[in-house]
């Protein structure tokens, strides 16, 4: 559960998948799921991720999300 303040982060990094939250307080970003495609979609495919765009991260706040900042970043290799 998301609180005040909290920040999460969905992570694509080849066919893995993972959820980050930062709780605030200067501890920092924790991972809290992963997982695979599991032979779905291979994203590594040349061209898999054509036509995919960047999503965002929403801040917990009571109830109401909104998107305070925007960030969105890639590894060409």
């Amino acid at each position: 559960m998301l609180e005040p303040g909290d920040r999460w982060a969905f992570v694509l990094d080849g066919n893995s998948i993972s959820t980050w939250v930062d709780r605030g307080g200067g501890w920092g970003w924790s991972q809290i799921m992963t997982g695979t495609t599991q032979g779905r979609i291979d994203f590594t495919r040349p061209g898999a991720l054509d036509g995919w765009h960047y999503a965002v991260g929403l801040r917990g706040n009571a109830g109401r999300q909104a998107v305070g900042r925007l960030e969105g970043r890639s590894d060409p290799g």
